[in-house]
């Protein structure tokens, strides 16, 4: 009987949590809908975000090509922002405080990557659904990895060192309609760079900027990288071997192998031309520039 009973409870428990989130998805729905915004194209003021957390989560430097002026990452990409018409109270849907929900459904901000030769940025995962919490904020991650123009400089090569950045802006909003806050976290413990590179500092920053001849001003959240080259490897595989191979051509190791008879008959010549100065210098001490034979 008693486990009849609470069989019973399990199931009526599942059963309201069950109605609970498919009443809060339709009431999510119709705030969407009610709101003139049922497809995410079109920027509406009532529901828009005003400001977008944009969060650059462990980043890692894969390369940097010195001919092609570009730097490829790979990072996890956050974006946070707060509709508060889709909030509600918990306590009217089970005590519910986030539901998992699809983003194609979602008015999307609006957040392109700006200094990258490449026409599509390569996603290794991607998520098609957002995280909505009872307060309105809801959160999209992706798995990225881009590749960004960066100006490089080898005046000081094997020792330089570089700045490059990774740059989001919005195309659509001005800086009235959509703003950006851009984020870190990272672990500076471990190592962001490579073999060849490494990175000695990464900060955020915002900057505005006009498009074109309009008076609009848009907004640009910047991640930047300072790193540095591993002069190390230059110096063991190409400046040491080099050093290294001169000494041996001063001392003569590297000459040509004479074979062991021409080496003698060499040596043969040496002792000839040896005693024939000694008898010259002998026949002039004695007053005579030749000997009769």
């Amino acid at each position: 009987m008693c486990n009849s009973v609470i069989v019973f409870l399990v199931f009526f428990t599942e059963l309201v949590v069950c109605v609970a989130q498919l009443g809060l998805q339709e009431y999510i729905k119709g705030k969407i809908d009610k709101s003139g915004y049922p497809n995410g194209l079109v920027f509406n003021k009532t529901l828009g975000p005003s400001r977008v957390n944009v969060i650059l989560s462990y980043p890692k430097l894969l390369a940097i090509s010195e001919s092609k002026h570009t730097m490829t990452t790979t990072f996890e990409l956050r974006l946070e922002w707060t509709y508060s018409t889709l909030s509600w109270n918990p306590r009217h849907f089970s005590d519910i405080e986030h539901v998992i929900y699809p983003k194609k459904l979602l008015p999307l901000p609006d957040v392109s990557l700006i200094n990258t030769p490449e026409t599509v940025s390569s996603t290794i995962s991607q998520n098609y659904f957002v995280k909505i919490t009872n307060v309105g904020k809801i959160t999209q991650s992706t798995v990225m990895s881009v590749t960004t123009v960066c100006d490089i400089d080898l005046a000081a090569f094997p020792f330089d060192n570089q700045t490059c950045s990774i740059d989001f802006t919005s195309f659509l909003f001005n800086s009235q309609e959509q703003s950006f806050l851009p984020q870190i976290v990272a672990d500076y413990s471990y190592n962001m760079g490579n073999s060849e590179w490494r990175v000695d500092n990464l900060f955020a920053y915002i900057q505005q900027y006009d498009q074109g001849q309009g008076s609009e001003r848009f907004e640009m959240a910047s991640f930047v990288f300072n790193i540095s080259r591993n002069a190390n490897i230059f110096v063991i595989m190409f400046i040491f071997p080099l050093y290294f191979c001169n000494v041996l051509l001063i001392f003569g190791l590297f000459q040509p192998v004479i074979a062991y008879e021409n080496y003698i008959d060499i040596v043969h010549i040496h002792v000839l031309y040896a005693n024939r100065q000694r008898d010259y210098n002998e026949d002039a001490d004695h007053g005579l520039l030749f000997r009769n034979q």
